[in-house]
């Protein structure tokens, strides 16, 4: 097992601050993709605590977890708890996802990757609906019912990150692997984007909207309704392009 990152002078300057960074939480992702993809960080290492990581990106906590959510979705790490983070033993996909990202770094990219993710988005809940198993459709439910419990509690951040996990949660429904793959970095980029520099309140007002669409898109799967979760996925995504305007479209 390698030891905490932190502890040697290669380390410490692995994390650069993300101060003049677009978004905070990105850009830490991002820092943490680039270890990976570049073998500075390694499989089953564990990450410094929360403390130690926000000092040295100077970022806040808040947007430290935003990060660190973002890579358990993408499946490059894990929490135990009342022991840290772990960096995943698997780390292949990462590297992989760091390229889509790397790639992929302007605002002027977004409504293709929008148009992409809104494509495979229809065919994962198409198969999701056909094939998922019970126990994944009661994952996908229980990420709503978190959703839905964020939302009572005014939490924005907290909604944004369990919105990623209900869709992940349906793309691994889908038991296609390569559509999981493809789908983890357009839902990172595109969030990234949307949400950055709106009022939590305004967002608020958008995901009290929002929470139905989810609805819908549960219950298709929960019935098998290929069709009707084909159609809830599609008025979800043009729902949120009338409501974000004319900001990228």
């Amino acid at each position: 097992m390698v030891g905490p990152i932190g502890q040697s002078r290669a380390d410490v300057s692995l994390f650069a601050t993300v101060e003049t960074q677009r978004r905070k939480s990105g850009a830490a992702v991002r820092q943490i993709l680039d270890g990976i993809k570049r073998g500075t960080l390694k499989p089953g290492q564990k990450l410094p605590s929360e403390r130690e990581l926000s000092a040295q990106m100077r970022i806040s906590r808040n947007s430290l977890r935003e990060a660190l959510s973002t890579l358990e979705v993408l499946g490059c790490t894990t929490s135990r708890v009342g022991d840290g983070t772990y960096l995943c033993t698997n780390l292949r996909e990462a590297a992989n996802t760091a390229d889509i990202l790397a790639s992929i770094g302007h605002e002027r990219d977004l409504p293709d990757v929008w148009e992409a993710r809104s494509e495979i988005e229809g065919v994962i809940v198409k198969m999701a609906a056909r094939s998922a198993s019970e126990k994944t459709i009661e994952r996908i439910a229980d990420c709503f019912g978190a959703m839905r419990s964020a939302l009572t509690a005014g939490d924005a951040i907290q909604y944004i990150e369990l919105d990623k996990r209900f869709h992940m949660a349906i793309a691994r429904g889908a038991d296609n692997d390569l559509l999981a793959r493809i789908i983890q970095p357009l839902i990172e980029i595109t969030n990234d984007y949307l949400f950055h520099g709106v009022e939590p309140e305004k967002l608020l007002e958008r995901f009290r909207v929002s929470i139905a669409e989810h609805q819908k898109i549960l219950r298709a799967i929960q019935n098998r309704d290929q069709a009707a979760g084909v159609e809830a996925v599609a008025s979800h995504f043009r729902n949120v392009e009338k409501y974000f305007g004319k900001r990228f479209w």
